[in-house]
This record gives C-alpha cells, sequence and structure tokens, in this order.
C-alpha cells in the first residue's frame, strides 16, 4: 500500500497533461517563433498570446481537454467539445499553396551601406552600418516538394524585415517581366506551368499554348528555357521586386524605388 501510494504522489506531482501536450504541440519552432524570440517579443519563454487554456472553435474555453464526458466509461454523444475536436481533425487537409508551395528559408540580418534618409524616414535606413534582423524565404513557383530545386521554373523570394517600427516586406521574383499584363490572365500563367490534374504529370502542351496566345508574354518565355529557369542555387539568382516601392521622407515627400 505505501508502495502504491508513494506511485500515485509521484504521478500526481507532474505537470497536467493539457500542460504537457501544450509543450509538446510547440516544440517545434517555426520561423515566427524564433524570431520573437530574436526581436524580444519573448521574454523568460513566455509569448505575449500564451494561453491559460484550450477553447473550441468558437473560442469557449474547455472545461476538460484531457478527458471525454462519460457515462461508465462510454463517451455520450452529448459532448460537444469531444465531437467537434474529432470533426476538426476528420476534415484537416495539409495541402500545398497554389503558387510558390515549396521552398527554403533562412534568417540573417540586413545592413544598411549607404545614407538614404533624404527618400525615406523609415528608421531602420537612417544610419549606415545599422543592422536589422530579417527572415527570407526562397521558393519555387508551380513546383511543389515532390521537384528538385534545380528543376526549371521561375523562383521566388520574401523578405520580412523585424524593424524597431514594425515589420516590412519585400517580394520578388528572379524575372525582370512577366508572362501576362492584364491580371485576370494571372491564374492561366499559373496553370499552363503546373501540373496536368488528369495525369499529374507536367504539360508543356499547355505552357506553349498560353505563350502562343500571349505575345506579350513571350520575353518571359524566352527567359524560361534560358538559365534564368535554372539558376544556380538560391544565392546566384536574381531578384526584382514585383512592383514599385513607395517611400516617404521626413519632409512628406515621395519617392518611387
Amino acid at each position: 500500500m505505501d508502495t502504491m501510494k508513494s506511485m500515485s504522489r509521484a504521478v500526481g506531482a507532474g505537470e497536467p497533461r493539457g500542460n504537457r501536450m501544450s509543450h509538446m504541440m510547440s516544440a517545434n519552432e517555426g520561423p515566427m517563433d524564433i524570431i520573437a524570440k530574436v526581436s524580444g517579443q519573448v521574454k523568460n519563454g513566455i509569448r505575449e498570446d500564451d494561453g491559460p487554456y484550450f477553447t473550441n472553435n468558437e473560442g469557449i474555453p474547455l472545461p476538460d481537454p484531457e478527458h471525454s464526458k462519460t457515462i461508465g466509461g462510454i463517451p455520450v454523444a452529448s459532448d460537444v467539445h469531444l465531437f467537434q475536436k474529432q470533426q476538426h481533425f476528420n476534415r484537416s487537409k495539409v495541402l500545398e499553396r497554389m503558387v510558390h508551395p515549396c521552398g527554403s528559408g533562412a534568417f540573417g540580418y540586413f545592413e544598411s551601406t549607404a545614407d538614404v534618409s533624404d527618400m525615406t524616414k523609415a528608421d531602420f535606413l537612417q544610419r549606415v552600418g545599422e543592422r536589422t534582423p530579417i527572415f527570407i524565404r526562397f521558393s519555387t513557383v508551380t513546383l511543389g516538394r515532390e521537384f528538385p530545386d534545380e528543376a526549371r521554373n521561375p523562383r521566388g523570394f520574401a523578405i520580412k524585415f523585424y524593424t524597431g517600427e514594425g515589420n516590412y516586406d519585400i517580394v520578388g521574383l528572379n524575372f525582370p517581366v512577366f508572362f501576362c499584363r492584364d491580371p485576370i490572365q494571372g491564374p492561366d500563367v499559373i496553370r499552363s506551368q503546373a501540373r496536368n490534374p488528369k495525369n499529374f504529370f507536367l504539360d508543356y502542351d499547355a505552357t506553349f499554348d498560353l505563350l502562343g496566345a500571349t505575345p506579350e508574354g513571350n520575353h518571359a518565355g524566352l527567359m524560361f528555357f534560358s538559365d534564368h529557369g535554372t539558376p544556380d542555387g538560391w544565392i546566384n539568382e536574381h531578384g526584382y521586386g514585383c512592383h514599385a516601392f513607395k517611400w516617404v521622407n521626413k519632409k512628406g515627400e515621395f519617392v518611387y524605388i
């Protein structure tokens, strides 16, 4: 009996199961968790958005996240929290994004090498030599994780600057031109370079159909079949902003770059 009591005390001395589950779920840190620590948003291991309880889909705290409602050990149909959790799990799907589904990311820093205070009032660009933590992601455009990194495809990139005034984002491609001018043709461009849903193979007939019907896209088409389509690694690819950037200086004057 004494042995059983000591074992029960030992079991009860640990963390509640709900807390242990929370630790397990946050074991694999993502970019936002890591950069939060780098930028000082996490202090003493606690994030500002940490919650003390589990909630259902409507944000209502669960009375007991560890146990189902039962009668004689048998779960009952009146346990709405159990059913909602199971329904959420049954309908969960891990899907790739339609564009830029596969890529690689890295943390680093941006160092200002020139004084551009006459063009912008952004604080992180006011002083030469100032470093700003960043996260950057490189990716292919239409090819998924089953394709090699060197497969022929346009490349995209996104940079997030974690400045003292908030986040500053830049998105770009390794092409200075695109395959269409009208945004209504954008989905057609993506589907022409994606896999055929009938057989799951790349369909270059669709690619050339689009280029043949879109003369303004042939500049990008020629680059697609050049070394731009197969850059020598992430660090050796070209980079072009997807749009012009509007900077405003302290006088209220603006300039497009």
